[in-house]
C-alpha cells in the first residue's frame, strides 16, 4: 500500500515536472519571437575594494611667537589696516629682507632696524580694527605665502611720498604703499610713476611694470 501511494505520488511530481519544462521552453520560444531578452543572471556582489590611505599634509613647522608678532606689527603699522593684499606686500618685502646677506637673519632684527620701518613699531599699541587681519596675514606669510608682484623688492615707501634715487624701478602699488627695486638706472627713461600718481593710487592695488 505503501508502494502504490508514493508511485502515485512519483508518477503526480514527474508529470508536474514535464509540463513546467514544456511551459518553461515555450516561454522562452515566444519571448526570443517577440524580441524581449530574459533577464541574465547577475554575479553576486563582490566586497568593495579597500581604500586607498592618502597622504596625510605636511605640517607647517612651529611658527615662533615673538617672530610672529614683529612680522604682524610691521604689517599692521606699514599697511592700510583694510587691506590684506597691503599687508602681504610689506610681509614679503620683510621676509626677502631676512634672506638678504643684507640686512639681519631674523624677522623681529628686520623690523626693528632704525628708520627702516615706522617709529615704535614694536613697542606701540595696536588696537582694533586690522591688526587681527595682520596677525592671520602674518601666518599666510610665514607659511610661505608671497605677493607676486613684489617680487623680490626690498623697499617700499608711502605712496604718495617722492624718493630721490634715479634707480628706483617701481612694480606695484599696494595698500598704500609703492613697491620698487633699485640698481637699475633710469636716468636715460621716462619716471615709472610722478608723485602725483603714486599719490592717487594710495588706496588701491595696481601693477606698475610686468
Amino acid at each position: 500500500m505503501t508502494y502504490f501511494a508514493n508511485h502515485s505520488t512519483y508518477s503526480r511530481l514527474a508529470l508536474t515536472a514535464g509540463i513546467t519544462l514544456a511551459l518553461g521552453a515555450c516561454h522562452s520560444s515566444i519571448l526570443k519571437q517577440i524580441g524581449v531578452v530574459e533577464p541574465v543572471a547577475l554575479p553576486a556582489p563582490t566586497a568593495p575594494a579597500p581604500k586607498v590611505a592618502l597622504p596625510t599634509p605636511k605640517k607647517v613647522a612651529h611658527q615662533d611667537p615673538r617672530e610672529h608678532e614683529c612680522l604682524a606689527r610691521a604689517m599692521y603699522f606699514e599697511s592700510n589696516r583694510n587691506s590684506t593684499d597691503g599687508m602681504i606686500a610689506v610681509g614679503t618685502v620683510v621676509m626677502n629682507r631676512v634672506a638678504s646677506p643684507k640686512y639681519p637673519s631674523t624677522i623681529c632684527e628686520v623690523v626693528g632696524q632704525r628708520h627702516q620701518f615706522a617709529d615704535g613699531v614694536l613697542t606701540r599699541d595696536t588696537p582694533e580694527p586690522g591688526f587681527a587681519r595682520a596677525q592671520a596675514a602674518a601666518t599666510q606669510v610665514m607659511n610661505g605665502a608671497r605677493h607676486e608682484s613684489v617680487a623680490g623688492s626690498l623697499y617700499f615707501h608711502t605712496a604718495g611720498f617722492r624718493i630721490p634715487y634715479k634707480d628706483a624701478r617701481y612694480l606695484v602699488v599696494a595698500g598704500g604703499n609703492a613697491f620698487y627695486t633699485r640698481g637699475e638706472p633710469q636716468a636715460d627713461r621716462a619716471p615709472t610713476f610722478t608723485t602725483l600718481r603714486l599719490a592717487s593710487l594710495q588706496f588701491t592695488s595696481l601693477v606698475i611694470l610686468d
